[in-house]
């Protein structure tokens, strides 16, 4: 598993506060693809990581057929992380303006063309 943390370190020389933890696990695959799953955790600053509670995650997301032998780690990271704000924003998105569907809307009716509400 990878864990990356992000850590706030005061110019003042306070003491630094953990802000977020992302945890990626090996789920599967080959030795050429993996896939991923990815939790992200974080929001009101915490102190200890290793007590990281199911009221802290965020997001999760899923990285699969991953090029293992020709990226680097960080690719791994961006993917995660970007699938987990591909989702999130969707799910604000769909939240704000109350549809049930993630297609985009008509700017004429502001819903889209398979709407059950008929829009």
């Amino acid at each position: 598993m990878l864990r990356v943390t992000v850590e706030l370190v005061p110019f003042s020389g306070g003491p630094k506060k953990t802000l977020a933890v992302a945890e990626i696990a090996n789920v599967g695959g080959t030795a050429e693809l993996g896939d991923y799953d990815a939790r992200f955790y974080g929001g009101e600053p915490f102190a200890d990581i290793e007590r990281l509670g199911p009221e802290h995650l965020t997001a999760t997301s899923k990285v699969t057929r991953y090029e293992r032998t020709t990226r680097n780690v960080w690719d791994l990271v961006a993917k995660a992380l970007a699938n987990a704000l591909t989702e999130g924003a969707r799910s604000y998105q769909l939240a704000r303006t109350g549809r049930t569907c993630g297609r985009e809307p008509n700017p004429h009716t502001k819903c889209c063309a398979e709407c059950p509400n008929g829009d």
